[in-house]
């Protein structure tokens, strides 16, 4: 399932992550319990949330930013079950403006989730920073050797190369994953 998942989500080539999500986008996902489909949104700002986000929404809003993988983009249920949108929406009934962002993106491990951080533009607007994460992204850390400690101890990213364009278009077919 895991292979299969990436094989058929959109996603933007990334020179310092493995991959970004794409901003404005709509497509449509498997529920794997009951088998309907739902519709899987993607904001401005690439986030999994129904509505868009401004630079002025986030200058004047109180911002609680929460980083992770599959647990919290949550592709796999529909939107109003994800918690950042019902704690969005109940933030907001209060006398102040809340923006909840959701910055998961399904399979990333922590490394990944720390260059989203890292590279979100207006990071600097972010009030409160969660970060969500279960034993198998700790794991994740290790299988994508995006980061390393030097001699020194120092840590240090390394280079990410990007698969070949037949690699790429070869891996959006699922048998390529049983070869």
């Amino acid at each position: 399932p895991k292979f299969q998942y990436a094989a058929e989500s959109d996603y933007l080539n990334d020179d310092q992550r493995i991959w970004s999500r794409n901003p404005n986008s709509i497509y449509r996902r498997l529920h794997p319990d009951n088998g309907e489909y739902h519709y899987v949104y993607h904001n401005n700002l690439a986030l999994r949330q129904h509505r868009n986000f401004s630079e002025e929404d986030l200058r004047i809003s109180i911002n609680i930013g929460f980083f992770g993988d599959s647990f919290t983009e949550n592709l796999r249920l529909p939107g109003p079950y994800s918690f950042s949108e019902p704690l969005d929406y109940l933030l907001n009934e209060t006398d102040q403006n809340f923006n909840t962002l959701n910055f998961g993106v399904d399979g990333y491990g922590t490394d990944q989730s720390f260059l989203s951080y890292k590279n979100f533009v207006y990071k600097n607007e972010l009030d409160h920073v969660f970060y969500i994460f279960t034993a198998n992204d700790l794991r994740n850390i290790y299988e994508n050797g995006i980061f390393y400690l030097d001699e020194q101890g120092n840590l240090k990213t390394a280079p990410i190369d990007k698969p070949s364009l037949p690699i790429r278009v070869l891996s959006k077919f699922h048998l390529t994953y049983l070869v």
